[in-house]
């Protein structure tokens, strides 16, 4: 899921990413996933550098290769995955 989450980021693949990011009956719109990928490259210096690894809990750490970092956390409950990122908007 992780890794999905950011290969779509990277290719900028917007149908993909929405998909990702909609939960069961909350649905993400593709102008949110558009902010996600406009998040990213301000944050990160550079996108294809991007690797992650599990930090423990659910939590994901997104690192670029200048070592700046960022914490993703999985949602699960209900028989449900999905994708908490700071840098990513709410769903409505």
């Amino acid at each position: 899921m992780i890794s999905d989450y950011i290969y779509y980021i990277q290719t900028e693949d917007i149908e993909k990413l929405t998909s990702i990011m909609s939960v069961d009956d909350l649905l993400y719109e593709e102008q949110q996933s558009k902010q996600i990928i406009k998040n990213h490259k301000l944050y990160f210096d550079n996108l294809d550098d991007l690797k992650f690894d599990y930090v423990g809990n659910f939590n994901f750490e997104i690192t670029d290769k200048a070592n700046k970092s960022h914490i993703i956390h999985i949602l699960y409950g209900d028989g449900l995955m999905g994708i908490s990122d700071e840098l990513a908007p709410k769903s409505p």
